[in-house]
């Protein structure tokens, strides 16, 4: 079902904006540790993962079901693993210099704020018409 979201073409398109936007400032800033290979690497698990996350704290905090502490720490966890685990693993294995608060602060805001824009279930018709009927 997961996959079958993150297929959808509107998704797709959040997708593709976003990695162009990480490749281009890969290629133009020169910063020790941002390249291609961690824009990739953080830009895809990012988009496997954030969605989910989002979806797991949101259902965790409003229904407070048994175990939801639980759900809410696997979330942060599996946050951490994309935004700074992969981060310091790429940056190590290359012998990058890290800028890693930093990087902690930006990609967990972008990481975020991926999950937020693609983790509503439906096609980009039916998000817009949600949206539309909420807003009368």
């Amino acid at each position: 079902m997961e996959l079958i979201e993150l297929l959808r073409p509107w998704k797709l398109a959040v997708f593709f904006v976003g990695m162009a936007w990480l490749l281009w400032g890969a290629v133009t800033y020169s910063f020790p540790d941002w390249d291609v290979g961690i824009s990739i690497l953080m830009g895809v698990l990012a988009y496997l993962f954030a969605p989910w996350v989002v979806r797991l704290i949101a259902t965790a905090v409003r229904y407070r079901r048994p175990g939801w502490v639980f759900s809410v720490v696997v979330a942060l966890a599996v946050t951490w693993a994309v935004v700074d685990g992969s981060y310091v693993a790429y940056n190590m294995l290359l012998g990058h210099p890290m800028l890693r608060v930093e990087n902690a602060l930006v990609s967990s805001a972008l990481f975020f704020g991926l999950g937020l824009a693609v983790s509503y279930r439906g096609s980009a018709r039916e998000l817009a018409g949600e949206l539309l009927g909420r807003t009368r």
